[in-house]
């Protein structure tokens, strides 16, 4: 089975990051680490060699990429609007933040449209 290891720099988050790629062929899968994991976990826990058959015949490819979990979430050396900019791919300026005193517990953000009523399911 092919497994490919890359490392490079992120100007972005100032750091380097880290990935590994299993598989030469296939259906491509992101794979996210739990809660402040690392890129390897899912290596680790065994769970690359549930899908070997898959990845060796080329009907899936992973790629397993690292988090920013202690940059972001989990930094409380920052306010939560601070941890935002090194997990989204494009920072909200300070022109279009809204206070937390001025927004609406009922608003939506601009990017995620409303569903409409026909989309409701029934049980």
């Amino acid at each position: 089975m092919k497994r490919e290891y890359h490392k490079w720099f992120s100007p972005s988050l100032g750091r380097d990051m880290e990935l590994l790629v299993f598989g030469h062929a296939g259906y491509p899968a992101v794979v996210f680490p739990t809660s402040q994991g690392r890129f390897y976990e899912f290596e680790d826990r065994q769970m690359v060699s549930t899908v070997q058959d898959k990845l060796e015949h080329g009907h899936l490819q992973l790629y397993c990429v690292d988090s920013v979990d202690g940059e972001s979430w989990y930094n409380r050396d920052v306010l939560p609007v601070g941890a935002l900019p090194a997990r989204c791919s494009t920072a909200t300026t300070s022109s279009t933040r809204s206070s937390p005193s001025s927004a609406s517990s009922t608003s939506t953000p601009a990017s995620v449209p409303s569903a409409p009523a026909s989309a409701a399911t029934t049980p």
